[in-house]
């Protein structure tokens, strides 16, 4: 009886009804008398009883019905169309249904364990297990039955989130009939809570610490809110991709968690005028999305998602955050405290960050240029993550001779990605005034030694915790020591060609050259210190660092050197990046290269 007042279609029976005369195992509703006797069970021309339901209007609010026919007395209270279903659903369709159903799950398990068997024959296994292990099944089996699509003869398993793929690894699933993939209009369910729990973990221990952008607490409280409020799920998604391809046990599913934030942060952006789609989250999930396109060596789809960040930033106005709010278009509301503010900058500064390694790389256009940015540069860790308002200096103070001495160590990584995106424009400006023959008037080498002399003064000036070895364990620190060290080969190296193009003292290029030995040596030095830590932690273009130290010491062979101890820094490097290319795959490409250089010089 308990059973029957939890079903949402029961409400008792009418009053005009005798209920002793239900028959047996009748589930609810209303039953017209029958006169018991031969007649009733032996006529083959009787048609059945039809059974009476709540009209569509009850059912759907939940209220209950007298089954009044053609309109209830409910219906007529409340002004309501009432209309009665055509027929009820009747227990033979619920079995034949299920039946059609069980029989397609087998034919599914069927041919997964004949894909199954034949990957493993084609890698050459010599046995293979045919018993399904019913204990390892991420499928609820606990299905609904008064679920109507469920019961419906057109029920498409892969429609529903069941998405077998046997060719390649599948996503697992949590509750296909969460709150959250009803709400939301999700295409597929969300990995199970465990697997989410662990990537988290491995996000915040692993990459955050390289770019802070995100107030960690703060996120994991949001993900108790319901779920509008929540982060956005292309957000979730791509924190997980990056995570996975940080993971031995989950790196099989980064493609999937790239594919799936790919998508819906393309649905949020098609998505009526696109008005959602600008907000903070979606810059950081671009941010996270090129960050994992560029360790993946998806070049061309990293500098576009690259640029997407840079200017929903600059839409955001987040270039302008330490400025009186002026005649600017506002689209973000004041920041609700000290926290929001600084995640803000933190969002920003990520942007410039990437887009001065994409074009450091790739040698195309920055979007950002330094005399537009009015936003402070962050303040340390310790002091976003707990609240603590700290004061902070401009990226313009940074670059003072005086200036490093307040900076945090992800601003001092900001700042060595804006040491590369000087060379960059040192390099490809021209003009009627640079005289690259004249190594004392020429434009070119005023340039030259100034950048030269903020190098200097940048790494000289460095406060306590921004020096090594003492600070070994903080990556931002390990990778602001190489970046500085691999900017000055490249300024340098610059200068040796610039020397030898248009024949200047053998003196200019002897000085450059050495200049670029001794800061190769340092990045070995600093690799030497950092061997023995977990690859996953590292920066992904740290590869980058060892590769223009490689290139130098390669260069240094080429041109006869008799130092036995460059071929051994060589080899060291070599063995070293190939060991970091097993957790970032961009490396490889970096190793494959020094090999070719290797190779050409006759090494």
């Amino acid at each position: 009886m308990a059973a029957r007042e939890n079903d949402p279609d029961y409400h008792g029976p009418p009053a005009e009804v005798d209920t002793t005369l239900r028959a047996p195992n009748h589930r609810g509703g209303a039953v017209d008398a029958e006169p018991a006797g031969p007649s009733s069970t032996n006529d083959a021309n009787t048609k059945p009883i039809e059974k009476t339901i709540s009209c569509v209007s009850c059912r759907k609010r939940k209220l209950k019905c007298d089954r009044v026919k053609p309109s209830c007395g409910t219906c007529n209270r409340l002004r309501h169309d009432c209309e009665y279903p055509e027929r009820r659903r009747n227990l033979g369709s619920k079995r034949r249904n299920m039946k059609e159903l069980e029989a397609r799950l087998a034919q599914v398990e069927t041919q997964l364990v004949s894909e199954q068997t034949k990957a493993a024959t084609t890698q050459g296994a010599t046995s293979i297990s045919m018993d399904a292990d019913w204990n390892d099944l991420t499928m609820d089996m606990n299905m609904d039955m008064v679920d109507d699509a469920l019961l419906d003869g057109t029920f498409d398993l892969n429609a529903a989130g069941f998405d077998f793929q046997p060719p390649g690894p599948s996503l697992p699933m949590g509750d296909i009939f969460s709150q959250e993939l009803l709400e939301l209009g999700l295409q597929e369910p969300l990995p199970p809570q465990e697997m989410m729990d662990d990537l988290h973990q491995i996000y915040f221990e692993k990459f955050h610490p390289q770019v802070p952008f995100i107030h960690k607490y703060r996120y994991y409280t949001s993900l108790s809110k319901s779920p509008m409020f929540r982060p956005p799920v292309c957000l979730r998604y791509a924190i997980w991709a990056v995570a996975a391809s940080l993971s031995d046990k989950y790196r099989c599913y980064e493609d999937l968690l790239y594919e799936r934030s790919r998508r819906y942060l393309q649905d949020a952006e098609m998505k009526g005028h696109g008005e959602g789609f600008v907000s903070i989250y979606y810059a950081q999930t671009w941010g996270l999305i090129s960050n994992f396109e560029a360790k993946k060596t998806y070049f061309s789809r990293s500098w576009m998602s690259t640029g997407r960040m840079v200017r929903l930033t600059q839409m955001l106005g987040l270039y302008r955050l330490d400025i009186e709010r002026g005649e600017f278009k506002q689209i973000l509301p004041p920041p609700r405290d000290w926290i929001e503010l600084e995640e803000r900058r933190r969002t920003f500064w990520a942007a410039y960050y990437g887009d001065r390694w994409a074009s450091s790389g790739t040698g195309w256009p920055m979007l950002v240029h330094e005399d537009e940015i009015f936003t402070n540069l962050p303040c340390s860790d310790e002091a976003f993550e707990s609240g603590v308002v700290e004061p902070t200096i401009s990226l313009a103070e940074a670059l003072t001779p005086d200036g490093a001495r307040n900076l945090s160590p992800f601003a001092g990584v900001i700042l060595s990605a804006t040491l590369f995106g000087h060379n960059f424009l040192h390099l490809h400006k021209s003009g009627p005034d640079e005289h690259p023959e004249d190594p004392v008037n020429g434009e070119f080498w005023k340039r030259h030694r100034k950048m030269d002399n903020v190098l200097s003064n940048t790494f000289m000036f460095l406060p306590d915790h921004l020096r090594l070895p003492s600070n070994v364990r903080n990556m931002n620190v390990v990778f602001l020591h190489m970046n500085i060290h691999a900017s000055a080969i490249c300024l340098h190296q610059a200068a040796i060609l610039t020397a030898e193009k248009h024949s200047l003292a053998k003196n200019v290029s002897d000085q450059s050259r050495g200049r670029c030995l001794l800061a190769a040596e340092e990045i070995v030095n600093i690799m030497r210190l950092i061997c023995h830590v977990d690859h996953s932690l590292l920066h992904p273009w740290i590869g980058f660092c060892l590769y223009v130290a490689a290139g130098v010491f390669v260069k240094d062979q080429k041109h006869g050197s008799r130092n036995p101890g460059v071929m051994t820094n060589l080899e060291f490097l070599l063995s070293a990046m190939k060991s970091i290319g097993s957790k970032h795959n961009i490396t490889n490409h970096f190793t494959a290269q020094v090999e070719l250089d290797m190779q050409a010089a006759g090494l």
